[in-house]
């Protein structure tokens, strides 16, 4: 209703009590206090009427943000009243190796805004504030399991929402929301969401609502760990910092609310540490995909040497041994060739992981080979992965600071990934692996898989492919050792 309505009908009512009052002249005086009377009463009435009309039109407007920030617009209800259908039914067993395999984007989000729900999902416009994983836009439309006509295990998200997800792009939708944009999805319902929230101190963590994921991961992924921080105090300060903005989510939080009570309470990490945990994971997925090499890079002239030199070693280490003596243990990624130097050649390599010491991001490091002279292994080139134990090289006049292997290239592990993408490290010479027999790290060499992951390694480079497959004999004493990524890791971990 508009405000001239309202004006007009004010004039109405005047010229009504107006005409009253004169067929009422007889009793003048007292009908010019009853006609002044209920013409106040009316006129009240009327801005009673107009005020209520105002609040309607109000309450009914998109809410905004702030005075210069895009309105928003709340879900019409945020829990179901029917039968919840247990996620565990739905989803089986989710796990944050799992999620991570599974999903498309892993990234932290704030709902901004409802947009629409069909039968069984709810639409929000979510901003996307941290990319874990994949690539996304800034703005996504993220697609909830539930809406006010259908169960779900948890509220509706609401406007102001913090969460880390683990996301699936559905590009199937597109034809049917044609003007949603990009949407996705959780790769397990509401299980993969983990709600962000704010202590006092100004420290952000993570609330898991269900305690599915983090049970299972538990359960099946004990390398994994997810390290339950919550208190009763925790919590009430978590809540009432949401409280603001999502008061059913605070209650939960007091309540220690969890569909599954059985398995426990509501868990909460650090999300500082979850969160290095995903970047590290993100690293070991990147190590997967072969690093490439842009067309200025430099090769070296050669990837064997011409001549065959025999070395001894003053010492012969195993793995511990050797992590004992480095300065640093670590893996890099080999980068430009340098300069050959007799028998050894140097290139530019750059830091990927350290598990000791502290190195610079980028180094200059060392191989014992060159294209005068081999001692058994190719020589390096641009893209190589290598798992290296390290020392400080102090001959070295370039630039940057020098590191040779500790051990020479029976130190040296190669990283590979067979054909599904396990992640393998490979000892191209044998003996430090068998010196290492008694320190738990199981060789998983076969012929088979020595010449898959020949196979792949020469996608990238056919020479480190090729003399892989060529040394994958059955002469114990000398053929390659083979180890999982994870179980080496594990290894270097105890070290430390």
């Amino acid at each position: 209703m508009k405000t001239e309505t309202f004006a007009q009908m004010l004039s109405d009512i005047d010229e009504t009590f107006v005409e009253a009052a004169e067929k009422r002249a007889p009793r003048e005086r007292e009908g010019k206090g009853a006609s002044s009377f209920l013409r106040i009463a009316a006129v009240a009435a009327a801005a009673v009427l107009l005020a209520g009309a105002v609040f309607a039109a109000v309450k009914l407007a998109p809410k905004p943000n702030g005075p210069e920030e895009e309105a928003y617009v709340l879900p019409p209800e945020r829990t179901c009243t029917q039968n919840v259908v247990s996620s565990v039914k739905r989803l089986g067993f989710p796990t944050l190796v799992k999620e991570y395999a599974d999903s498309d984007a892993i990234c932290e989000i704030t709902i901004e805004s409802w947009l629409s729900e069909d039968d069984m999902n709810t639409y929000h416009r979510a901003k996307v504030d941290r990319v874990y994983k994949g690539e996304l836009p800034d703005t996504i439309t993220f697609r909830q399991y539930g809406c006010s006509a259908c169960p779900s295990d948890f509220p509706i998200y609401t406007h102001g929402n913090r969460l880390l997800v683990f996301l699936v792009e559905r590009e199937d939708l597109k034809a049917e929301y044609p003007d949603l944009g990009s949407i996705y999805e959780l790769t397990a319902h509401d299980l993969s969401a983990l709600y962000i929230a704010r202590a006092g101190d100004g420290k952000d963590y993570l609330i898991d609502y269900d305690v599915l994921l983090s049970y299972n991961t538990k359960k099946k992924c004990p390398g994994i760990a997810l390290d339950d921080v919550g208190t009763r105090e925790l919590l009430a300060e978590l809540a009432e910092s949401v409280r603001p903005g999502d008061g059913l989510l605070a209650d939960d939080l007091l309540n220690g609310a969890s569909p599954h009570s059985d398995l426990g309470s509501i868990k909460v990490y650090d999300l500082e540490k979850l969160t290095a945990l995903l970047t590290e994971k993100a690293s070991v997925e990147a190590w997967k995909e072969p690093a490439t090499v842009p067309e200025d890079a430099v090769l070296p002239p050669a990837r064997q040497g011409v001549g065959n030199a025999k070395s001894s070693y003053v010492k012969t280490y195993n793995y511990a041994e050797a992590y004992e003596a480095a300065d640093a243990v670590c893996i890099v990624t080999v980068e430009n060739w340098l300069e050959d130097v007799s028998d050894c050649c140097y290139f530019e390599a750059k830091v990927e992981k350290i598990y000791k010491g502290e190195i610079p991001e980028r180094i200059v490091l060392r191989q014992n080979e060159s294209k005068d002279f081999s001692f058994g292994s190719p020589i390096f080139t641009y893209g190589n992965r290598l798992l290296v134990f390290l020392g400080e090289w102090e001959h070295w006049d370039g630039a940057g600071e020098a590191y040779y292997q500790i051990g020479s290239d029976l130190t040296t592990l190669y990283m590979a990934n067979d054909a599904s993408g396990e992640l393998y490290l490979i000892a191209l010479h044998g003996l430090v692996g068998n010196k290492s027999r008694g320190l738990g790290l199981k060789d998983k060499f076969s012929l088979e898989l020595a010449q898959e992951l020949g196979t792949e390694l020469k996608k990238s480079d056919e020479v480190l492919g090729e003399t892989v497959e060529l040394y994958a004999h059955d002469d114990p004493p000398y053929n390659i050792k083979i180890y999982l990524f994870d179980d080496f890791e594990s290894f270097l971990d105890s070290m430390n």
